[in-house]
């Protein structure tokens, strides 16, 4: 939310603030605004007050005077706020400059490039105008079909077994004969070995 800062009951320092803050065309701000810039203004005023100290002392004075004040402001506006040329000032410098011609090679002095036909300075080929995309990808879409028919062509066709179109029952019945002839005919050889071991016994009860 942004609330006036105007007020009726503001400090003195935030008064000069929100005086400072119209002045720039700022209307409207919040009051946390008015707080940060008073707390600003209380460091600096601190670090040049320190400064100032410093030099009174060093200058062997009891007391801080104006002159150390102004001469901690300066050190304090050459540090930190330096006064840059303006734009239109560098513009002028720099297009008087570059106005003066560069003094000439003379004729004897290092190595020289022959002529430009002779180096390999310049471009050495031509663009050509490449087709549009979209028939090239309808070319490429054509090919590729036209690969697929070839491929499925050569392949040879798969056919399906008799059994699975002709289903004749007596197939059918004569493989289940066939199994149950064979259960038959194990199941009378382990009769017979029965049969064995058990006259093996009879022979040794004597």
């Amino acid at each position: 939310m942004s609330d006036n800062c105007t007020s009726t009951k503001q400090p003195h320092l935030m008064e000069l603030m929100n005086q400072m803050c119209k002045e720039a065309g700022i209307q409207e701000c919040q009051p946390q605004l008015l707080l940060q810039m008073c707390d600003m203004a209380y460091s600096l005023t601190k670090n040049v007050l320190v400064e100032a100290r410093s030099v009174a002392d060093f200058s062997g004075k009891k007391f801080v005077e104006k002159s150390d004040v102004d001469f901690a402001l300066k050190t304090f506006n050459e540090k930190y706020c330096k006064d840059r040329p303006p734009i239109a000032l560098m513009n002028d410098l720099a297009q008087e400059k570059n106005s003066q011609p560069l003094p000439q090679i003379r004729q004897n002095y290092g190595l020289r490039l022959p002529n430009d036909r002779f180096c390999q300075l310049q471009s050495n080929f031509v663009y050509d105008d490449l087709p549009s995309t979209s028939n090239n990808n309808e070319d490429e879409d054509d090919e590729l079909r036209q690969q697929n028919i070839q491929t499925s062509e050569n392949f040879p066709k798969r056919q399906k077994p008799e059994s699975s179109t002709n289903f004749n029952p007596d197939l059918v019945a004569n493989l289940l004969m066939g199994r149950t002839n064979n259960d038959s005919r194990k199941r009378a050889f382990h009769d017979e070995e029965k049969e064995d071991k058990t006259e093996d016994f009879d022979d040794y009860d004597c």
